[in-house]
């Protein structure tokens, strides 16, 4: 070995390394310590945004649901009352329409009547006189 260089340090055994040597160690496992909660809150916190959002998303998705299906029973509501509208338009018409042919019987009745009673009129009236 030349003399300009200096002699490497000897590996210290394990025991020792871990050993705490003091305040600076002290320091040092604290900061260590510090880091770790401060590594450990941040999991907590991403872990407790990342529940907030998957709640958030599921009552969204709730929400959505809900009004799928007040949509659907508000869409079944309205054929219902449509169906009940044409039903009674149907019935009307219908009772429009016998209104009509019973109204028309009784003109052909009273039609009927005033005809026999001109044909019995004639019958009776003698034939003009001839020149």
């Amino acid at each position: 070995m030349s003399p300009t260089k200096k002699k490497s340090a000897k590996k210290k055994p394990a025991s020792l390394k871990t050993a705490p040597k003091g305040a600076i160690a002290k320091k040092k496992d604290a900061a260590k310590k510090k880091a770790a909660a401060k590594k450990k809150a941040a999991v907590k916190k991403k872990a407790a945004a990342k529940k907030k959002a998957a709640a958030k998303v599921k009552k969204a998705a709730a929400k959505m649901k809900a009004a799928e299906v007040q949509a659907k029973k508000n869409a079944a509501a309205a054929a219902k009352k449509a169906q009940a509208l044409a039903a009674a338009e149907k019935a009307a018409a219908a009772s429009l329409a016998k209104a009509r042919a019973a109204e028309l019987k009784k003109a052909e009745q009273a039609r009927a009547v005033a005809q026999k009673k001109l044909e019995r009129a004639r019958a009776k009236v003698p034939p003009p006189a001839g020149p």
